[in-house]
């Protein structure tokens, strides 16, 4: 599922055969409870700005979930990058989100820390970093 406002991010993920829901133009927790509404099982929230991620962080989400727990991943700053569970939680999102958001899941919750879901752009500067690291070298063109 993809949670979007854009015109060109939808006709995008149509195209990918993805399920689209309108963002409900209220913030970043209320666009993630509205996808989470939708699931019957499972989920995994996974932010758009993540261009280190790859199939390993989801693979660890997977099997977590199978297990029957949760899983998080903080951002370099505090935030949260990567976050899932079965049910619904209350999201809050914003600077220190993730020790709030690990507050709300069960105690089988796995924290899961990796370079690649650390790493996520919110400003030029990390563009830069990301590029630098290993599998960020797609990013180059970028920095023109």
């Amino acid at each position: 599922m993809i949670v979007t406002g854009d015109q060109a991010v939808e006709d995008w993920a149509v195209q990918h055969s993805a399920i689209v829901i309108s963002d409900p133009s209220q913030g970043l927790d209320a666009a993630c409870r509205v996808a989470v509404e939708q699931c019957d099982g499972p989920w995994v929230i996974v932010h758009g700005d993540l261009p280190l991620l790859d199939g390993a962080a989801m693979n660890a989400a997977r099997t977590t979930l199978a297990a029957g727990g949760s899983i998080i991943a903080p951002s370099r700053d505090g935030g949260t990058n990567l976050l899932g569970t079965n049910g619904q939680i209350r999201f809050s999102y914003g600077q220190g989100s993730f020790h709030r958001h690990l507050a709300v899941l069960s105690d089988l919750a796995t924290v899961y820390i990796d370079m690649k879901t650390l790493i996520e752009l919110d400003t030029p500067g990390d563009l830069s970093a990301a590029a630098g690291l290993p599998g960020g070298a797609w990013l180059s063109p970028f920095l023109t």
